[in-house]
């Protein structure tokens, strides 16, 4: 089943703790599976903004989701800063 969600780093962060927690697996666990640190991991699950993406990507394939990337209705938006010189 698909399910289209708009999420924030936060919203990211907690689905990947909650769905951690319901395969009862550990930080450790879910960090040496997708190739990251326990700290990568409480990084993610903390939400913090600064963390690498593909690592990001990697831990929720372990966990089984998929990721389908779709443009959004806005399309491309650019923040009004880049058009100032």
């Amino acid at each position: 089943m698909k399910k289209s969600i708009e999420l924030s780093i936060e919203d990211l962060g907690k689905l990947i703790k909650q769905e951690r927690k319901n395969r009862n697996m550990t930080q450790t666990e879910l960090g040496e599976l997708s190739g990251a640190s326990i700290n990568f991991i409480s990084q993610i699950e903390a939400g913090k903004p600064t963390a690498h993406i593909g690592k990001v990507f990697r831990a929720l394939q372990v966990l089984g989701y998929e990721m389908v990337f779709q443009r959004g209705s806005r399309g491309l938006v650019i923040p009004e800063k880049e058009f100032k010189k």
